[in-house]
């Protein structure tokens, strides 16, 4: 006489407990490229009167009756359009290498890096590589959100000595994207990630055990 019993409930437990830190990920890297998308937007909405261009090496700034797109980014040598051509290029996200870091910080400075893929919460490798974002150009982004220049600005010290009390405006793109942004990615979450943890233990085969 010989029995089969298949041991589904141990096996399974421990391949969830292992996928749960690689589900939430997965999904919190949509999240982050979702806010993202959203902050790129928002910036690409505001406008401004200051104008500039490069005269023999030197910048020029003038303030004219016209309205200009905000973050158009100039080569200083010719004073041509750079490329990328818009700071909002510069607004990305980025998450830790350490497989059990459950957050994604999406704008300020980062290095380059290859984001990892996930499939059903397993790690199965990575996706192309994301440029970073320097300091100087995180320093940027944060002037025009809060009005506020840092150490890293790449104009601080010869803007706190001719503009010592100038008033910056604060456009807070930052803050009107994640209003906008927050109730998709709760939403999404909240579907996602049951759909994604039962896809997963769905697709884990079960251990047989066999006793004669």
């Amino acid at each position: 006489m010989k029995v089969v019993i298949t041991d589904t409930t141990i096996p399974v437990f421990k391949e969830m407990i292992g996928r749960s830190y690689g589900l939430a990920r997965q999904e919190l890297q949509v999240s982050g490229y979702m806010l993202m998308k959203e902050e790129r937007i928002q910036f690409l909405r505001s406008h401004h009167h200051w104008f500039q261009e490069y005269r023999n090496g030197k910048r020029v700034i003038w303030k004219s009756k016209s309205l200009r797109l905000l973050g158009i980014r100039l080569l200083h040598s010719t004073g041509e359009i750079a490329n990328p051509k818009n700071m909002a290029s510069f607004i990305g996200y980025s998450m830790s290498n350490d497989p059990t870091s459950l957050s994604v910080t999406v704008g300020g400075a980062f290095r380059d890096f290859r984001p990892p893929k996930y499939r059903n919460g397993v790690l199965v490798g990575n996706l192309p590589r994301i440029s970073g974002v320097t300091k100087q150009g995180a320093s940027i982004l944060h002037k025009l959100n809060t009005g506020e220049i840092n150490r890293y600005n790449p104009y601080y010290y010869k803007t706190m000595k001719r503009f010592e009390n100038a008033k910056y405006k604060k456009r807070h793109f930052v803050e009107k994207a994640w209003a906008r942004a927050k109730a998709s990615i709760f939403a999404r979450f909240k579907r996602k990630y049951p759909e994604m943890y039962a896809e997963a233990f769905n697709s884990i085969k079960p251990k047989e055990r066999k006793y004669a």
